[in-house]
């Protein structure tokens, strides 16, 4: 069962998690709970993307080097193919793709066969892996890179949940924000109290290196 397996790395290094302080983690909704579904032409998908961007440049401009990728559909797809596309501008930063279990869609393959490193969490799909692998990264990352709209429910806020705890400084992009622009400090703005409100609601301290920052941009 998903407590008794042990994370197996396929085919790649695991040496990049070696250091947490370095690491970022992502999380977010999947392809069918964002607002504009599967459709990534659309303008507010387009924004987001860049979003990301951004928000990993950030990242890497104050240290952090290694990218943690849960492989769901949606925003944990976009974030690794950003980690990629930045792979020719930004030296050393590294992707990890961590799989709850093993996956036979073909575009996280892709991204896996170009990941530095990839780890499967579980040899089968299992209740608890889920929420595993959301532990896996919270447990190895200083930060979070969350797109989250504020629900009370769901793998992203089970995750910012777990970051919240552990005092993970955590970046918010709204994909609900009605002014998506380029400035990650708007959609922090919007998002931060529906975030505060959620964790309250979760009996959860939020401490000061747990909300938004926007501090490069």
């Amino acid at each position: 069962n998903c407590s008794d397996s042990r994370p197996e790395s396929v085919g790649k290094q695991t040496n990049t998690l070696s250091c947490p302080a370095l690491n970022v983690a992502f999380t977010g909704h999947r392809a069918d709970s964002l607002p504009w579904g599967f459709n990534e032409s659309s303008d507010e998908c387009i924004k987001l993307k860049a979003g990301l961007l951004r928000a990993i440049r950030c990242a890497y401009a104050e240290g952090k080097r290694c990218f943690l990728s849960g492989m769901a559909s949606g925003v944990d797809i976009y974030a690794a193919e950003a980690v990629l596309q930045l792979r020719e501008t930004l030296p050393g930063i590294a992707l990890v793709c961590v799989f709850p279990c093993p996956s036979r869609d073909s575009r996280s393959a892709a991204i896996a066969a170009a990941a530095d490193s990839v780890i499967v969490l579980s040899s089968e799909y299992c209740a608890g892996c889920m929420k595993r692998r959301n532990r896996f990264l919270v447990e190895n990352a200083s930060m979070l890179i969350a797109v989250y709209d504020g629900r009370r429910t769901g793998g992203t806020f089970q995750t910012v949940g777990m970051a919240a705890r552990r005092g993970l400084r955590t970046v918010i992009l709204n994909p609900t924000a009605k002014k998506f622009d380029s400035s990650l400090t708007n959609l922090c703005q919007v998002s931060e109290q529906g975030l505060i409100q959620s964790l309250i609601h979760m009996n959860i301290t939020v401490p000061a290196t747990a909300r938004c920052t926007d501090n490069c941009f």
